[in-house]
This record gives C-alpha cells, structure tokens and sequence, in this order.
C-alpha cells in the first residue's frame, strides 16, 4: 500500500490487560470509493521461525457503502389526454446496488382547485 492519498498507516504500541506489550497498526481510508474495496492483509513476523502454528497475518475487508442517489433525466413530461407518458428515474451511487424489487413509486395529487 503505497499511495499516500488514499491509505494512511499508523503504527504503535499498547498494554494488553494481561500486562504485556502488543503493536499496534491502523490503516485508514482517507477518501473512500468503491474502487479500493476489497480485502486487506496485515502480517506481523519478528524473525522468530513459527514453529507452534501461530497466527502472523489476518485479513480485513473493506466494505464500501452508500445510500442510493435517484436522477430524473427528465423530470417532466407533457402529453395530451388519453396518451401514454414514461417517467424514467435512474437509481445510482447505491453500494449495495438497489433491486429493482425495493424501488417503489409514490402518488401525490396536486394540492388546490386546478
């Protein structure tokens, strides 16, 4: 991990409530996109041979989440009495992406004496 625009690593040490010191490692998202999902592996070796099967890696994932956006690429339509008129609204920047079984479509009748 490389880019320093995206990734920021920080590193420490701490108490364990069982007295001993543990290292301490932070890697955060400094801009989040969908594009840097995915799984990550911190791995810890002290040059010691891990003759007892000890675990010196784990990974972690990176779930990137946002809440739908819906565009109208048209948002009005004129028609003439008795015609058919398409509204179309586009649901986008939605992680997880939205099924069109979840869309659901409301009526508003327009207030006053028109």
């Amino acid at each position: 991990l490389s880019d320093t625009n995206i990734f920021e690593i920080t590193t420490g040490t701490a108490s364990s409530s069982s007295g001993y010191t543990v290292a301490i490692s932070n890697l955060t998202l400094l801009d989040t996109s969908d594009s840097i999902e995915g799984t990550y592996m911190c791995n810890g070796e002290n040059g010691i041979t891990n003759f007892i099967g000890a675990v010196n890696e784990v990974d972690g994932r990176f779930l990137i989440e946002a809440s739908p956006m819906v565009r109208a690429p048209q948002p009005e339509e004129t028609g003439l009495l008795g015609e058919q008129i398409t509204l179309t609204f586009i649901v986008v920047h939605a992680a997880p992406l939205v099924v069109p079984e979840d869309i659901i479509w409301m009526f508003t009748p327009p207030s006053g004496g028109e």
